[in-house]
């Protein structure tokens, strides 16, 4: 099925699934209420609302906001752009090349396989307390506003099949690219940290890194 559709939730505690649409491209918007969205296929636009929501953005390049409230937001396998919008949201880029913005409140962001970008506060915002999530295989990720006295970054232990175990393990993957901190791992992912130098993140790894 292709073509478009509207749909809109209601105060109450939503469930919206538009799986069965196929391609359609839909425009959802959930409202109030603790909602679950599942937008299936197609390039579809969500809107969760104020509640505390969870949200799939599914196949398509999706473009979803978590809005007010605490909400849990996956892109699915599309080019999506995630934002979580006012509130302490999660947020999971998971498939191909998406763009992630936290926005305000203490965001936890996966960007998953793929291409990356991740933003964890934005302009405008106040600086917040953000967690970066990073397992094996996720791609060439960048971080625009990584806060040294902040934010953190979970890395998955062995990461890359390698023997992280602890954040001291990292500093021989610390490089400086264009005057940015680069975390490179052998199988060509890495994660740059925009407006951070190597010497700055490696004189603080016991404090920015998380191995978990």
């Amino acid at each position: 099925m292709t073509g478009f559709a509207s749909i809109h939730g209601s105060a109450c505690d939503d469930t919206i699934d538009t799986t069965s649409a196929g391609s359609r491209r839909d425009y959802i918007e959930a409202a109030g209420g603790a909602d679950t969205v599942n937008s299936g296929g197609g390039n579809d636009t969500v809107h969760a609302g104020s509640g505390r929501d969870l949200v799939y953005a599914g196949s398509g390049n999706d473009v979803a906001y978590g809005d007010a409230g605490r909400d849990t937001i996956y892109g699915g396998s599309g080019n999506d752009l995630i934002e979580g919008g006012s509130d302490n949201d999660a947020l999971f880029g998971e498939a191909s090349r998406d763009t992630i913005l936290g926005g305000q409140g203490d965001d936890y962001l996966a960007g998953g396989a793929g291409n990356d970008m991740l933003t964890g506060d934005g302009a405008g915002f106040a600086a917040r307390e953000d967690t970066f999530y990073y397992d094996s295989n996720f791609g060439d990720d960048i971080i625009t506003d990584f806060d040294l006295g902040r934010d953190v970054l979970e890395i998955k232990v062995g990461i890359n099949a390698t023997s992280v175990a602890d954040p001291a393990d990292l500093a021989p993957f610390v490089t400086e690219i264009h005057g940015n901190a680069v975390i490179a791992f052998s199988n060509g992912d890495s994660i740059t940290l925009q407006g951070i130098t190597k010497d700055d993140l490696l004189a603080d790894l016991e404090h920015v890194i998380r191995i978990v």
